[in-house]
């Protein structure tokens, strides 16, 4: 029998007592990585967790105390992980990550249980320097976006679609905002940004000042797309020039290029828009990747305009993302 037909057996509740939520160990990684395949196959937006190395580098950071950086909770039904999901805090923010239960376990009540589990986390990280919690979940995964609504999640957006089985929203949860803040986003996105913090019960006030960037000539930057090398376990890929400075990293899978952040805050408008546009050009022409998404300060402008000019459209807002700065995240799909 399945697990999904002997849960739903008279000796469901005996059974049910069987399933046991606790600690990653380094023993689990072959489970975890059985998991993944079963659920995505090689289609698992958060390409590293393929990677036995690396999933080894955040067991051992993970569940150390109740200050650990890394939260890692599995589901076991007899010697099978049937569930699993991470909390990971990082730049203010903590990130709700690789939360998946077994086909065959699907609606009893383990992403629940799992939930639960974190919740006790979540409250504790009020006290902390953490001001949002964050959750990127597949649309179809109906049982996870109730357990976070459950939770006090809000949308807040979505991601570009990298492949066509998966359109990934994004939730968070605010712990602690507690005065109105002004954003001044491009005049162009300030209504949709509206609708997503009216929504989702965000405490902002738009500014509407029309914006016309300073047009100053600047040295041609020549810049390139490079993997660094010297990294092992996770994939880095920067934008450079020749002489390795750095412009701008970029986080990603097989299939997209997400997380596009800016190193440099002292940029010029003439500097941002070579930036922007040879990554966009780059990603028109690598046709194995399918989406692009840049995080952006709410209040940039110049980045904001300039993608609009490029035909990026808006897919969320991002309170407390980065360094709690509030962000947008604009992007586009070769696949919608």
């Amino acid at each position: 029998m399945t697990g999904f037909e002997i849960l739903k057996s008279k000796c469901y509740l005996e059974e049910k007592k069987k399933i046991i939520i606790r600690n990653v160990e380094i023993n689990d990684i072959n489970q975890i990585l059985k998991l993944i395949n079963d659920i995505y196959g090689k289609e698992y937006s958060d390409g590293e967790f393929y990677n036995s190395n690396y999933l080894k580098k955040l067991i051992k950071k993970s569940n150390v105390n109740e200050k650990s950086k890394i939260i890692w909770k599995c589901a076991y039904y007899g010697d099978h992980l049937i569930g699993q999901v991470i909390l990971q805090k990082q730049f203010g923010i903590a990130i709700v990550k690789l939360a998946m239960v077994h086909n065959n376990f699907k609606n009893m009540g383990i992403m629940n249980l799992l939930g639960l589990k974190l919740a006790e986390y979540i409250d504790d990280l009020k006290n902390s320097n953490i001001f949002c919690v964050y959750a990127v979940v597949n649309q179809k995964n109906l049982k996870m976006i109730q357990v976070l609504e459950n939770f006090k999640f809000k949308k807040y957006g979505s991601l570009p679609k990298h492949n066509l089985s998966e359109n990934l929203l994004i939730y968070g949860r605010i712990l602690k905002d507690f005065y109105w803040k002004m954003i001044k986003p491009d005049i162009k996105l300030s209504t949709n940004i509206y609708k997503i913090i009216k929504e989702a019960e965000i405490k902002r006030i738009i500014s509407t000042e029309v914006f016309i960037p300073s047009f100053s000539e600047n040295q041609k930057i020549i810049l390139s797309i490079k993997i660094n090398k010297h990294s092992l376990l996770k994939k880095k890929i920067y934008l450079m020039d020749e002489d390795d400075k750095i412009y701008a990293e970029i986080s990603g899978n097989q299939h997209s290029w997400f997380n596009i952040r800016l190193i440099s805050n002292n940029l010029t408008y003439c500097e941002k828009k070579q930036i922007f546009e040879t990554i966009i050009k780059k990603f028109n022409l690598k046709g194995d990747i399918r989406s692009l998404s840049f995080i952006i300060d709410v209040n940039d402008k110049e980045s904001q305009q300039i993608l609009k000019e490029n035909q990026l459209n808006l897919y969320a807002y991002l309170p407390f993302y980065y360094n709690h700065k509030d962000m947008v995240l604009l992007g586009s799909s070769k696949i919608e």
